[in-house]
This record gives structure tokens, sequence and C-alpha cells, in this order.
């Protein structure tokens, strides 16, 4: 996973697709078009790991997932320079499908910070400490089950994203046991 950024955002992007969940920025003054030789980049960052994790903004943070040599890992940079703070592992990582790596985004309420990977290990981490305060699976706590293409017969694992609303933490595990799920810390 690499990570390109040439804009740093003003408003905190919590978890997939933003503060409203939405896809929309509500960022004022930006350019119509990009500059012929296009924007400047401010800094990169190659060494995430594999996955197909979004990012997830907090003040002077970005979240992230991937996997590296078989584990899943909670990845947070600094914002102004994409050196990383802190790597999490936060369960067993691989491929599902013929694709490697978690598909879900972080979410975060500034204080902690919630990830999913791809075999459904739902984790809660403390951000000032790197502290894993919880985690759940979803096959063995919810009976939850993983998609599956029955035309393609591919399996592609959990790829949803966790939702924070208020002070629960909203999932699907897609089990006898819930589709749905309210957590709270």
């Amino acid at each position: 996973m690499s990570i390109m950024t040439a804009a740093l955002y003003s408003q905190e992007w919590t978890g997939w697709k933003g503060p409203n969940h939405d896809g929309k920025s509500t960022e004022t003054g930006l350019l119509n078009s990009w500059p012929k030789e296009g924007p400047p980049l401010l800094w990169k960052c190659d060494s995430l790991g594999e996955g197909y994790s979004n990012l997830a903004f907090w003040k002077d943070m970005i979240f992230t997932e991937g996997d590296i040599k078989g584990e899943t890992h909670l990845f947070i940079l600094n914002r102004a320079d994409g050196k990383l703070l802190r790597k999490i592992q936060v369960g067993t990582g691989g491929d599902i499908g013929g694709y490697p790596g978690p598909r879900s985004t972080p979410c975060t309420d500034g204080e902690r910070v919630y990830t999913l990977n791809h075999f459904g290990i739902l984790t809660c981490i403390e951000i000032a400490t790197g502290k894993i305060v919880w985690s759940k699976k979803y096959e063995s706590d919810f009976e939850g089950a993983m998609m599956l293409s029955k035309i393609l017969k591919l399996h592609w694992g959990f790829s949803e994203s966790p939702l924070l609303d208020g002070n629960r933490l909203i999932c699907s595990p897609g089990g006898k046991k819930g589709t749905f799920a309210a957590l709270t810390s």
C-alpha cells in the first residue's frame, strides 16, 4: 500500500467516506483544476503492507490498515510528514480469494480507533498508548459469516468498515447472533 498526499484537510475524516459518510468534503477554496504539472507532493509513505484500507484522519494523525508478513496492522502516521507514529498488530493477515490484506477503513473518536480485518477481527485500540482495549471475532463471538459470491464462488472476507454513532460502534458480522451489532465501550 502506498499513500501519497498533496493536501491536508482541516476537517476530521473520522471513518469511511468522511464525517458524514457521503464521500463529500466541506473544504472550500480548492482549485477547480490541477496545474499542468500536478499538485506538489508533500510526502509519500510506501511501507504500509498490502490491503484495501482507506484513510481516517484525526487532528495530526492518519489511520489505516495493512498486512505485513501474515499479520494485519493498524498504522498511525503523522499527518504533516507521513512518519510512522505507531504500528499495532490487530490480527492475523493473509490472502482471501486471491486478494491479501484488510478491506476496512478504521474509524476513530480521537481517543480510540476501531479496526476490522478481512478475517473478521474487530479491535478497539487506545490511541494515546497503542493498547488494545478489546477485540471481537465475528465468526466465534457473533457466528458471523464471510461473504461468498455464489456466481463466482469467490470469498472476499469481511469487508465492511465499522461506524461510530455516539458511544456505539455499529458493525455487521452477518451471523446468527446478529446481522448488525451495536457495541459500547
